[in-house]
């Protein structure tokens, strides 16, 4: 997430181009490994969120145990992004209906 610059959004886009690119992903929050600092794993997951809306292909997600944060930056989105997969689910019932709910 911390190489997730203007650049490599560029090199991404210009990838999402391609007809053989059919879905964004796999993008999300990981907390836990922490591999990248949160922050910037918040700002590269908005931005592949973004990629999505702009090019309206569906998502492959991922998250573990990051559900608040998570579901928080998917509702900056509501409504503007198409189909998606989650994967890597770890997390309790209510947090399945969060995600069934979308």
């Amino acid at each position: 997430a911390v190489e997730y610059t203007e650049e490599c959004d560029a090199e991404m886009r210009a990838l999402h181009a391609h007809p053989e690119v059919v879905a964004v992903g796999e993008c999300g929050l990981d907390y836990f490994r922490d591999f990248s600092p949160r922050p910037a794993q918040h700002r590269a997951f908005e931005r592949q969120l973004q990629l999505a809306v702009d090019n309206g292909k569906p998502l492959f997600l991922h998250q573990r145990d990051a559900h608040a944060d998570f579901m928080a930056q998917m509702k900056n989105f509501e409504g503007r992004i198409g189909p998606a997969v989650v994967h890597c689910f770890t997390g309790e019932r209510d947090e399945l209906f969060d995600y069934l709910d979308q």
